[in-house]
């Protein structure tokens, strides 16, 4: 790429990247704005949702290979030409969504007082957590079934249909929280029932897009080989698991420093979640264009098109880290008015600008590598990044007072140790044999 001119590589993974963006910020955007909302209601709500949200984001990450398997198997499977094989993948892969949904469903709803305890809250904190997560408990099933939908049509190249999907579920959050927790002053509850009702509608939505795709035999459910969705969700449960336990650790690393830290941790955490959202968009064209390429069996190109990748990465990463840098005095104020947050808040975030580069190549890599069916080496390399940097946080956690810049410097050092060991698969040819 000569300058910022763009070749036709570069507008095909744009093509995939642009409208990506809106599609993964399906969870995480509704987390942020309820953080906008239920900041304003005082620390004792804001540490609550900084609790749920926590236990949200495990649920909805460690289950995010719903998501990761479609878009592999349907995108190799269109790459080689077989439309029926992509289809059953989608078929296989809903019903397994549908019943892990209501299974995770169930344990919200029964468990959420202790599970709140759990990762870390305590008195009032711990109420309001549980009153967010059992209401919470009626979405898993409805988005697990829009993971598994992102993931087949970004499989097929189509991620431009998730976009007005995605719009209207994230308006209609706005609207219903604005009201719940405005003039019918419900609190946290609120908040957390206009997500609900945002989730579900973006659900039926989905299904819709996909059984006019489809057709309704292709969406009939099935069990048949599911072997291969299961053996790609035991690689990414464990690389999942480890990389939200080390953010969850974080999270009760900060309720042991105060309130004020928990709330500070809670909105370096959200912009964290979004910012890494805009940097994988590229990873998903490149899991998208690696599985297409692979199933192609067209290795020079899928060469061409990692180079473009990179650079792209970089770019983003670096204008990212740029922007956040600028505004980390004025971004807490959006989330709180509390000045102690305020200040340890911005403290969060200027580590979280130094963060954008090696985030960059960390979460490009994980969509190559994704793309390339390498999900084993993924779980291994969170797995050796969870040993070197786990220890960093209780570390800060025996040593409290270097405070939210010790404990977000330990997470920086997550983050570059991922991005150290995806560049090492990626100089090897191993990950291309195994795609």
């Amino acid at each position: 790429m000569n300058g910022l001119r763009l070749d036709h590589r570069d507008r095909r993974i744009l093509a995939l990247a642009v409208p990506a963006l809106g599609s993964l910020a399906i969870e995480p955007l509704y987390l942020i704005v309820d953080t906008a909302i239920v900041g304003h209601l005082g620390k004792t709500p804001l540490g609550g949702l900084a609790v749920a949200s926590s236990v949200l984001n495990v649920a909805f990450w460690i289950f995010h290979f719903l998501l990761e398997g479609v878009t592999t198997q349907v995108a190799v499977r269109i790459g080689a030409g077989d439309t029926h094989g992509a289809s059953h993948v989608v078929a296989r892969t809903l019903t397994v969504a549908v019943l892990m949904g209501l299974a995770v469903s169930v344990l919200l709803g029964v468990g959420a007082n202790p599970i709140a305890g759990l990762f870390g809250g305590t008195g009032a904190v711990r109420a309001a957590a549980a009153t967010y997560l059992r209401i919470s408990a009626v979405a898993p099933p409805f988005i697990f079934v829009s993971l598994v939908a992102t993931g087949y049509l970004r499989g097929i190249e189509d991620a431009r249909a998730t976009v007005p999907i995605i719009l209207g579920a994230n308006v209609l959050n706005i609207v219903l929280e604005l009201l719940l927790v405005g003039p019918f002053h419900t609190g946290i509850a609120g908040s957390a029932w206009g997500t609900v009702v945002a989730q579900i509608v973006a659900a039926s939505w989905f299904l819709v897009v996909m059984h006019r795709r489809l057709g309704r035999a292709h969406l009939r459910p099935t069990l048949r080989g599911v072997q291969s969705i299961l053996r790609i969700g035991g690689h990414l449960f464990v690389r999942t698991g480890l990389l939200i336990g080390m953010f969850s650790l974080g999270t009760r690393v900060a309720a042991g420093m105060g309130e004020e830290t928990l709330g500070a941790h809670q909105i370096a955490t959200q912009l964290f979640t979004l910012l890494a959202l805009s940097t994988d968009a590229l990873a998903v064209a490149g899991q998208t264009l690696t599985g297409t390429l692979l199933g192609a069996n067209d290795h020079d190109e899928l060469r061409a098109v990692v180079r473009r990748l990179t650079r792209l990465s970089l770019m983003v990463g670096l204008a990212l880290g740029l922007v956040v840098a600028a505004l980390s005095p004025l971004i807490p104020h959006v989330f709180t008015g509390d000045a102690a947050i305020i200040h340890q808040a911005t403290i969060a975030l200027l580590i979280l600008a130094i963060m954008q580069l090696p985030g960059a190549i960390a979460f490009q890599w994980d969509g190559i590598l994704m793309g390339a069916d390498d999900f084993r080496f993924l779980a291994g390399a969170m797995a050796v990044t969870f040993v070197i940097c786990a220890p960093l946080l209780l570390l800060v956690r025996a040593h409290r007072s270097v405070g939210i810049q010790g404990l977000w410097g330990a997470l920086l050092v997550m983050m570059i140790v991922r991005a150290a060991l995806s560049v090492w698969r990626g100089r090897g040819t191993a990950w291309i044999s195994r795609g």
